[in-house]
């Protein structure tokens, strides 16, 4: 053989270990960067289950008749007429009302 084509081969050989370094790096790259994709993937979708659960409850729970107005009772502090409200509040003074903050005294 002459020494030009024992050259050619060895460039050539050169040459595809070359291409097969670069297909490699790429495809570990390619799999890491799909691995990443699918666990934000599959965050948003046991995000997304979680809020169906939430949101099944609070539709069951808002076909209660009796929920509306407990809800009402709890939040507004809504009586009925014919009812008497009772709300209860901390008894205790509130030390910071005493003294006004010291921006107020410019």
């Amino acid at each position: 053989m002459s020494p030009l084509l024992r050259h050619a081969h060895g460039v050539a050989a050169i040459g595809l270990l070359l291409i097969q370094l670069v297909m490699s790096a790429s495809t570990i790259w390619i799999d890491r960067a799909m691995a990443e994709r699918q666990a934000v993937i599959s965050a948003d979708v046991a995000r997304l289950a979680a809020d169906r659960e939430r949101l099944t409850i609070a539709v069951a729970q808002a076909a209660d008749p009796a929920f509306v107005a407990v809800r009402a009772r709890d939040v507004l502090q809504y009586a009925q007429p014919g009812e008497h409200l009772v709300i209860l509040s901390d008894a205790a003074p509130d030390a910071d009302a005493a003294s006004p903050p010291w921006w107020i005294y410019e």
